[in-house]
């Protein structure tokens, strides 16, 4: 029981902090939703320019 609880608390935090990482530091791609770090200025995958917040 106490092993499926620290997977819990481990897993809350993960999402946290990735929450926190694409709300600081991140762009997502309208095209394909995917996340480049905040000072991209292009999709790697489409190649689509990245507007900045």
């Amino acid at each position: 029981m106490m092993d499926e609880f620290t997977n819990n608390i481990e897993s809350i935090a993960s999402d946290r902090v990735q929450k926190e990482f694409e709300n600081r530091f991140s762009i997502k791609c309208e095209n394909y939703k995917i996340i480049h770090l905040a000072d991209s200025k292009y999709c790697n995958s489409c190649g689509s320019a990245l507007s900045s917040k």
